[in-house]
């Protein structure tokens, strides 16, 4: 139709400037890791910094194979020592790649493919971009993974609460593959890793007020506010706990602070402790680098996998644990030895 009618064809499969537009990306994750890390970039004293591993979602595969070519043209200049690995990730409901990849199918060999996930945007049959799509993963020593509509939808509020971005349900995917690859121990928790998120929430509000749970309705006196307060623990108000000292620990207390309101002291069930208290403490002490993560995941009852990967899907709320003081009591009164 575009030869018959002079209409401009921008098809992902067709146009090679999508491709061109698209591999900006890569050089803007490179150039700004670079900023942020080195001291003077702009003054020779180094290359450009790359990350050891790149999340994408994938659908036709444009946005993945631009991210490629960009990395590869980076890779040509001198300007990166090492290309990263790839990581494709698709919706199970659509994961055409993920299966070819898997196969070992060339894209020429891809037949359609039934399509059917809530991230439309990644929703493809058939990807028009296959081969750039699969070679900007096999090339790099990447992978394709598959995830699955729920934990797309948990992976925005997750990266909403840690980020401050709102994702929609096709950039989420992105994250909801890091979870999966993480705790598949396909990632080295010393590398440095870069989530492409590629659109916003805003496209998809019905999914994102899936994730969350609907707000109490609340009558206009006192008595009503005071029982909405008072239902901190049951995840209605988000709290933080803001002292967390030895007496804590052993009373199995949190001295809790809402979004109003003075700090209160709230005893915990024990498996609220078990749930909240110890693994906050592991997951303290391991970043402050006081425990391994293998002691750190047995103080908090888990396999160090699912230690690691709980530390990047769950929300921790802040605790202070920001000066040894307090790390040394911690560490007393739950006699952990390093």
């Amino acid at each position: 139709m575009a030869k018959e009618f002079g209409w401009y064809n921008r098809n992902t499969g067709y146009n090679p400037y999508m491709s061109e537009g698209k591999k900006t990306a890569a050089l803007e994750i490179c150039e700004q890791l670079t900023l942020t890390l080195s001291p003077s970039p702009s003054q020779g004293e180094g290359k450009w910094i790359a990350p050891d591993r790149i999340f994408v979602p994938v659908g036709d595969g444009c946005i993945i194979g631009g991210i490629h070519k960009g990395l590869k043209d980076l890779r040509a200049l001198g300007w990166i020592d090492a290309m990263p690995k790839i990581m494709g990730i698709q919706a199970a409901g659509s994961s055409a790649l993920v299966d070819a990849w898997e196969r070992g199918l060339q894209g020429w060999e891809m037949t359609p493919q039934p399509s059917d996930t809530i991230a439309d945007s990644i929703s493809a049959g058939l990807p028009r971009d296959r081969n750039k799509a699969l070679a900007a993963v096999r090339e790099t020593g990447g992978a394709y993974l598959r995830v699955t509509d729920q934990e797309i939808l948990d992976a925005i509020p997750v990266i909403a609460r840690n980020t401050g971005v709102f994702s929609e349900p096709a950039a989420a995917a992105a994250y909801a593959g890091l979870v999966k690859a993480v705790a598949e121990g396909l990632v080295d928790p010393q590398e440095r890793i870069v989530v492409l998120l590629t659109g916003s929430g805003l496209k998809d509000i019905q999914s994102a007020m899936k994730t969350v749970p609907q707000p109490p309705i609340v009558a206009p006196n006192l008595e009503a506010v005071k029982a909405v307060l008072g239902a901190g623990e049951t995840g209605f108000l988000p709290f933080t706990i803001c002292r967390f000292r030895r007496r804590c620990v052993m009373e199995k207390q949190a001295v809790i602070s809402y979004p109003i309101g003075l700090p209160q002291t709230m005893k915990l069930s024990d498996e609220k402790f078990s749930e909240t208290i110890g693994f906050w403490a592991a997951a303290k002490l391991y970043e402050l680098g006081r425990l391994s993560a293998g002691k750190a995941a047995g103080l908090a009852g888990m396999e160090r996998l699912a230690f690691l990967a709980r530390l990047i899907t769950v929300e921790v709320p802040a605790i202070n644990l920001q000066d040894e003081e307090i790390a040394a009591e911690i560490e007393a009164a739950l006699e952990i030895s390093r």
